[in-house]
């Protein structure tokens, strides 16, 4: 999405590199290094959109990694996009709670730091345990916008506007039943029930892929994805070539035309040079997800072997 609209646009993408080895974390030295790339480009940056809890990656950001981007934006003069559409998708709460951007420059502000500092956070029904990527519906929330900027915002929003399903949607999103009511008890079984299955899924199919050779992953703890990295040979990443592609884009080419499971190559969404990631979707449910893993296992060896 934001990528086609920058295009759209007329603006120009640079993208920043997480931290795989640190469970896909912020790292200064990559934002930095994209900032040089802007200059180097002769760019101007205007913006830094941070997700969280991640897409594709599936990680959920620290309180100390979310204060880096902020801090990192206002000495930048940077506006700050988050975008929270997965916050209630936490599957280690305990370890990786979901932070709010607008919180910790809130706290920020209360120490005199980044006063001012521009920020738009983004919500959604059609993510987290209400939508589960169906239901379309979601709003925005901004600080230290000029109104002139705001107005001509609400001219572009009002064109496309939620439909009616969308808006009942979110105005059950923001006010949840509560104890006490008489639909409380179904919703918050319902509730639980999706959320304790997308929570079970992220962790077995994680463990699952981390025994396979040639891959490895890290656990998700946040959004719906699961997103390996494969250690492609090279002989995959020349056989790819050959096609014009990446050693992951042969990779998906591959599964789903050996096996009829769709997902997305890394290369979409950008990485590292030299690593190849995939991006799959937890939404399947569990038998569904067993059986498609026994067939994925045994395309994966074969797959493996042949570019040994």
């Amino acid at each position: 999405m934001y990528n086609a609209a920058i295009s759209y646009y007329g603006g120009a993408e640079v993208s920043y590199d997480l931290d795989e080895e640190s469970n896909w974390g912020f790292s200064l030295a990559a934002l930095e290094s994209a900032l040089d790339e802007c200059r180097t480009r002769g760019l101007v940056p205007r913006c830094i959109v941070l997700t969280n809890p991640s897409n594709p990656t599936g990680a959920v950001q620290t309180y100390q990694d979310i204060q880096n981007i902020i801090e990192f934006a206002y000495k930048n003069n940077m506006l700050v996009i988050a975008d929270q559409v997965y916050q209630h998708n936490i599957y280690e709460p305990e370890t990786y709670p979901f932070i709010s951007c607008r919180q910790v420059m809130l706290d920020l502000n209360k120490q005199g730091k980044c006063q001012g500092l521009e920020l738009i956070s983004i919500n959604s029904v059609s993510k987290s345990c209400y939508g589960e990527c169906g239901r379309r519906g979601g709003y925005w929330q901004y600080e230290n916008l000029d109104p002139k900027v705001v107005s001509q915002l609400l001219d572009v929003i009002s064109i496309g506007a939620t439909n009616t399903d969308g808006m009942i949607a979110m105005d059950v999103y923001c006010n949840p039943p509560k104890p006490g009511d008489v639909s409380y008890a179904l919703w918050k079984k319902e509730y639980d029930a999706i959320f304790n299955a997308l929570q079970s899924k992220a962790r077995m199919v994680a463990k699952e892929m981390n025994g396979w050779e040639g891959l490895s992953c890290c656990v998700p703890t946040g959004a719906m994805y699961v997103y390996p990295r494969i250690h492609a040979s090279q002989k995959a990443v020349e056989a790819a070539k050959k096609l014009n592609k990446e050693a992951d884009e042969l990779y998906c080419k591959d599964l789903v035309e050996q096996t009829g499971i769709v997902v997305l190559p890394g290369a979409m969404f950008g990485q590292k040079a030299g690593t190849y990631h995939f991006r799959m979707t937890i939404l399947l449910n569990q038998g569904d997800m067993e059986e498609a893993l026994l067939t994925w296992k045994a395309f994966h060896h074969a797959w493996m072997t042949r570019y040994q």
